[in-house]
Parts: structure tokens; C-alpha cells; sequence
């Protein structure tokens, strides 16, 4: 399957995702913060990147903008509770391929990630 970077700040959504896509077949790596995510981008190659926006540190806005310069073909999914989701659209400017406001149910999750991987959904 494929190789996924989880980053958020909060140790209980990165864990719920990581079991959850686990769970799919999928090998998942987490980070806490944006700065964390970044350097592990510049170690391995990951096929989706699933950040949060509101992060102390780098928040997803930043590590959106700055790993666009230096890996323009990653898919990144933004996730965000923060500012009723008025930063999802931001995300989605700077180059994000989806956008999932929290709370979002295991369907969503699982739906926005197929499809930002390029597969055929199937929750």
C-alpha cells in the first residue's frame, strides 16, 4: 500500500488515524509537529502527507507552503477544526489535495485519502 506522514500536534488524532489507516494496509509515519514533518519529508519519500493546520512551532499552512517548493507532486490532506474550517480553504490555495474539517467520521477519512492517493474509494 502506501506510505503516509500523519502530522498533528494533539497524540490522540495521530494515533486514531494511524490505527485507522494502519488498519487499511497502509504504513504510517507520525510527526507532532510541523517542523518534525518537514525534516522527515527531506529523509524519505512518503506518498500522502495528512497535516493538521493548527500547530504550534510550523503550522500545516507553513509546512504546506514550504514543502511545495521542494516536493511539488506530494498530495497533502488538511485537516482542521481550528476557525470553522476557514483555514482548510487557505490550505487548499497553497496546494493541498483535499481538506477534511474535524470532527470527520471514518467514511470521510478513509474516502479523502483513497482519493488523494488516486484510488477507488471503498470504505
Amino acid at each position: 500500500m502506501s506510505l503516509i506522514l500523519v502530522v498533528d500536534d494533539e497524540e490522540f488524532i495521530r494515533t486514531l488515524i494511524k490505527e485507522i489507516l494502519d488498519r487499511r494496509g497502509h504504513t504510517v509515519i507520525t510527526a507532532s509537529s510541523g517542523r518534525e514533518a518537514f525534516q522527515l519529508c527531506h529523509e524519505r519519500s512518503f506518498d500522502l502527507l495528512i497535516t493538521d493546520l493548527a500547530m504550534p512551532d510550523m503550522d500545516g499552512l507553513e509546512l504546506i507552503r514550504s514543502l511545495r517548493k521542494v516536493h511539488k507532486d506530494l498530495p497533502i490532506l488538511a485537516i482542521s477544526g481550528a476557525f470553522n474550517g476557514r483555514f482548510l480553504k487557505v490550505a487548499t490555495t497553497l496546494g493541498a489535495v483535499g481538506t477534511l474539517d474535524k470532527p470527520f467520521t471514518l467514511v470521510e477519512l478513509l474516502t479523502v485519502v483513497e482519493k488523494s492517493l488516486g484510488m477507488q474509494s471503498d470504505p
